[in-house]
């Protein structure tokens, strides 16, 4: 029977194989139509202050790649080490690849002081980094004041917006928080998150003590970045897990150790003319919500308080003095009066 054609197994065989191969054909498909519809066509451009837009580059991008990707894929392309950040022609800042329009332009910004960034800082919308150690509760905080509530569980954060309107003594304030991921691998990326931004909620855990210390590269790159300008923006540190330091006895950091370690870090200012901005501290627990809101409303105040104050007046050495001493008086040195 063999010699004359397939047995019916072998037909049932047959159809099997034939039905396999259709069903991988159409899953291979379903994926290629998933990647296509998932993938957009944009141009990007490099922009600063005072420099009209380079040339355009034509990027495919996924919008499933991670933000942090994409500016590095972006930066390459447009032939420059790093990029800080990204805008639509509108001004409207970009914070995530799946929020990018296709067949649009985004312009990029390396000194983080480009003519797209001032358009949105005049939009009156405040820029706020989460900033720590990997575990202190940063993406709990966030959560806090976005939800209202307690998420216990989460992946690692690498980078996550989250925009809200928050009122603070009548007045009504556009912010986006920038929670940040604290693991070594993402050092990289840390004067990115600190680039642009009217201020810093800076977190450590109150039972882990470490975590305060490694704080203490966030602010050597704080005082870096705002050297030259007038007023550097404000920081509050948070100390969090409050509800474990107090009600457990896992406490390994007292205020007045972070009380010194923000005296440690204005000190990085002395010697400079760049007047040092606000820094306070707040003990907070995510997870009751105890002092979160507070913390909150309290650098958005220091923002605006910022924002208000007008620069201080350029130093001018006292003219010199136009009298000669000569005789005696001139042999020791003029009098200082």
């Amino acid at each position: 029977a063999g010699a004359h054609g397939p047995t019916p197994c072998g037909r049932a065989a047959g159809a099997g194989q034939e039905q396999g191969r259709q069903w991988r054909s159409e899953t291979h498909c379903a994926w290629r139509r998933s990647c296509f519809m998932d993938t957009i066509n944009i141009n990007v451009a490099l922009v600063d202050e005072g420099e009209e837009p380079g040339p355009e580059v034509a990027m495919v991008v996924s919008r499933q790649t991670p933000f942090y990707t994409f500016r590095r894929e972006a930066a390459e392309a447009v032939g420059v080490r790093s990029v800080n950040r990204v805008f639509l022609a509108s001004g409207e800042e970009v914070w995530s690849t799946s929020s990018i329009p296709s067949d649009c332009t985004c312009f990029l910004s390396t000194s983080g002081d480009s003519i797209l960034i001032n358009h949105a800082e005049a939009s009156g919308r405040l820029n706020i980094s989460v900033l720590g150690a990997g575990g202190v509760g940063k993406t709990a905080i966030t959560q806090r004041l976005q939800w209202g509530e307690f998420i216990e569980s989460h992946d690692p954060t690498v980078e996550d917006a989250y925009k809200q309107t928050v009122t603070v003594d009548g007045r009504e304030h556009k912010i986006e928080l920038l929670d940040t991921a604290g693991q070594e691998e993402f050092s990289e990326y840390r004067h990115v998150w600190m680039t642009g931004k009217q201020g810093y909620l800076f977190v450590f855990s109150l039972s882990e003590r470490n975590s305060l210390g490694l704080l203490d590269h966030y602010a050597e790159l704080h005082a870096m970045l705002h050297m030259n300008q007038p007023t550097a923006p404000p920081i509050v540190l948070l100390g969090n897990k409050k509800d474990l330091a107090d009600d457990n006895g896992q406490r390994q950091v007292t205020k007045a150790e972070a009380q010194d370690r923000l005296l440690k870090w204005k000190g990085l200012f002395n010697g400079t003319t760049t007047r040092v901005g606000s820094m306070r501290y707040v003990e907070v627990s995510a997870k009751t919500g105890e002092g979160v809101q507070q913390a909150l409303e309290g650098i958005i105040r220091e923002m605006c308080r910022k924002r208000d104050v007008p620069p201080p007046p350029p130093y001018s050495a006292p003219p010199k003095s136009s009298e000669k001493c000569s005789g005696f008086m001139g042999f020791f040195g003029c009098p200082s009066w």
